[in-house]
């Protein structure tokens, strides 16, 4: 006599007949529907994302849908250039003094996060510098275990830093202003209303600034060269189209689905761990974030939202999905995601050798 299957073995059973990345989408898209039905804030993102973690964490077969994560980054680097109108050059006064404070404001997060890695977690000086960076979450796992930091933590704390930002920064936005960031919140016009030489025009922008971007070995090339292209085409008015409401929703939930399973073999220990130094690190790293927004939107006379997204570390694509489902300036906020990102990837190892040196010479 057989004893009938549970649960879990019933979906590792649906995961072979139909895939780990298909089941992925699939609950994911359950997720997203849910939080659809609750009126929750960027439901084809949060929805997404948090239905793969519950199911990643209750070790279900799930693996991150890859072969779309980056056609659904070029789909996103396409959309953020066409926030880049003609009207993008009267803000580049605003948008040089803005810049100017990334670098104190990255040395700052630093300066913090450093110690708190170090004396709080017990990390090692590499890993915990390297976890104190505000980068993107591939770049600085790279880089910090190249440089011979724990690989398996700085890829834990990095994807719970984009985790708990885009889970929490969508409803303090929405709270702010009782702005709508839940069902009803339009990212474009129906497809029906985009014409088909327009989608041929920004499908092609977005492949050559893919390829472009790759040769060229620029950081985050999937999002930035796309982003440049269509940003020419924009501000050149060759175009004012940019990819369809349903296309971007579509990219949201495969963009959520992707962080949901970046736990997947996670032991839960680590990533509550993890999830707890994240969140108290979050609070003095938004605090000043928040401070800063202040400053710079008065300086540059810029909205604070917008300032607030552009300087918050949470993923250069889940911020600019926030700010452009805010209506706030995206061409402004992607400038500074960027800079920020491309100035770390640089500056940040160099940095760190630098450190490493005078500590040689001084013991």
């Amino acid at each position: 006599m057989t004893t009938p299957a549970g649960p879990t073995a019933r979906v590792g059973a649906m995961a072979k007949a139909i895939g780990p990345g298909a089941l992925a989408l699939a609950i994911g898209t359950l997720g997203a529907l849910a939080f659809v039905w609750l009126d929750l804030p960027l439901p084809w993102m949060l929805g997404a994302m948090f239905a793969c973690l519950v199911a990643s964490l209750a070790n279900l077969p799930l693996r991150r849908p890859k072969p779309l994560l980056a056609p659904t980054r070029v789909i996103l680097g396409v959309v953020v250039g066409a926030a880049f109108t003609p009207d993008f050059l009267a803000i580049l006064p605003a948008l040089a003094l803005s810049l100017a404070f990334v670098v104190p404001y990255v040395a700052v997060l630093g300066l913090i996060g450093v110690p708190y890695f170090r004396k709080l977690a017990g990390y090692d000086p590499v890993t915990a510098y390297f976890a104190a960076m505000p980068g993107g979450l591939p770049d600085m796992t790279a880089i910090g275990h190249e440089m011979g930091g724990d690989e398996a933590r700085l890829a834990l704390v990095h994807t719970t830093r984009v985790l708990v930002i885009v889970s929490v920064l969508p409803f303090i936005i929405g709270s702010l202003e009782g702005i709508d960031l839940g069902a009803g919140a339009r990212f474009g016009v129906p497809i029906t209303e985009v014409s088909p030489v327009e989608q041929v025009l920004l499908f092609v922008a977005g492949l050559f600034g893919w390829w472009a971007a790759v040769k060229l070995r620029l950081t985050g090339a999937t999002i930035v060269g796309p982003m440049i292209v269509s940003a020419a085409i924009h501000i050149s008015g060759l175009s004012d189209a940019r990819p369809p409401d349903e296309v971007i929703k579509g990219a949201q939930l495969i963009l959520g689905t992707g962080i949901g399973c970046a736990f997947v073999g996670a032991r839960g220990r680590d990533i509550l761990n993890a999830v707890v130094l994240t969140l108290g690190l979050m609070v003095a790293m938004l605090a000043v974030t928040a401070s800063v927004a202040v400053l710079v939107g008065t300086l540059a006379d810029v909205a604070f939202v917008s300032v607030l997204l552009a300087y918050t570390p949470g993923g250069q694509a889940e911020m600019n999905l926030i700010a452009l489902s805010r209506g706030e300036d995206v061409a402004y906020v992607a400038v500074h995601h960027v800079f920020r990102v491309a100035l770390i990837v640089i500056g940040a190892p160099l940095v760190f050798r630098w450190m490493r040196a005078k500590g040689g010479r001084s013991s």
